[in-house]
């Protein structure tokens, strides 16, 4: 609702394709592992959409907070998509990679528990963090 309401309609469509690209992706790498949708899938595509949605709100911002401090003549670079790219990225991409380690490391640690369940959820949501950073 947040990105729908914002000041720019072409960013809410690339959010939300990046988030159905992802589950889609991610979906694909299910199939491809023979992994089959029970609780514990279903319970880690739910985190999927939750941590997409993390992202892009973070980039999303990022890209708008860059845009308005170069209208407001702080920055001497023109405004172009590059230069707006390269902003966002200096403000949001060690944040972004630092939370995304931080997840795929603390999922990793799921792989040494007893309960399959749990084993599933941590695969998932170690796919999910990793598609969900390169979409």
């Amino acid at each position: 609702i947040v990105l729908a309401l914002s000041s720019s309609p072409l960013l809410t469509v690339a959010a939300s394709l990046s988030m159905v690209v992802t589950v889609v992706i991610v979906l694909g790498w299910m199939a491809i592992f023979k992994m089959t949708i029970g609780a514990g899938e279903f319970t880690g595509l739910l985190g999927l959409m939750s941590v997409t949605a993390n992202l892009n709100v973070q980039v999303i911002e990022g890209y708008m907070e860059f845009i308005h401090g170069a209208q407001s003549h702080l920055l001497k670079e023109p405004l172009t998509r590059e230069t707006c790219m390269r902003g966002m990225l200096l403000r949001t991409g060690v944040p972004i990679s630092g939370a995304a380690i931080t997840v795929v490391l603390a999922n990793l640690l799921t792989q040494l528990s007893g309960l399959e369940l749990v084993r599933r959820l941590g695969q998932i949501f170690c796919i999910s963090q990793a598609v969900a950073l390169v979409v």
